[in-house]
């Protein structure tokens, strides 16, 4: 800042710049402070405002990131349980919601892959268990004769192969 002072040799008001670390108010100078969102930087003070707006910015975006990406575990993590536990329904249903899809969309086809292999290998495929087996299920349940033992329920020659008899004559439990 510059301040008006009268020259001692010409009576003439004169600009004069005040000195390093001072700032003009009021035709005089004054040690330069700067308010509380500022910074005194190079005899200027510098606002804040924008560094804080910035860093604010930052921490937002890194926070969510984080927050998609432990959606993203959490998702697959979901799926995997399903898998675990044969909640193959469950599972494919997963697969078609669209959040699910957009954050985790390739891990979670990597689990139904991986549990349409297994299947396979096991001589069922995963289409055979979602859409025939429970109707394969429905209509031969009838057709045989079941067995309790020990808080099991087996079939009448799943029970005799375990614990022994006969068809012939078979136990009356």
């Amino acid at each position: 800042g510059h301040i008006a002072v009268v020259n001692s040799k010409s009576q003439l008001y004169e600009c004069e710049k005040c000195p390093v670390g001072q700032r003009a108010s009021y035709g005089v100078c004054i040690p330069l402070t700067c308010t509380i969102p500022e910074w005194k930087l190079h005899d200027h003070c510098v606002s804040l405002v924008p560094f804080l707006v910035i860093c604010a910015i930052l921490i937002c975006v890194a926070l969510a990131a984080c927050a998609r990406r432990a959606l993203r575990r959490q998702i697959v993590n979901k799926a995997l349980f399903m898998k675990g536990n044969c909640l193959w329904q469950q599972l494919y249903d997963l697969q078609g919601t669209t959040l699910a899809r957009q954050l985790a969309g390739d891990a979670i086809a990597e689990v139904v892959s991986d549990a349409r292999h297994e299947s396979e290998q096991l001589g069922m495929s995963l289409d055979y268990v979602l859409t025939e087996l429970e109707e394969t299920v429905r209509t031969t349940l009838p057709n045989h004769e079941w067995r309790q033992h020990d808080g099991y329920i087996l079939t009448l020659s799943g029970f005799l192969r375990n614990y022994g008899g006969r068809h012939e004559q078979p136990p009356q439990q």
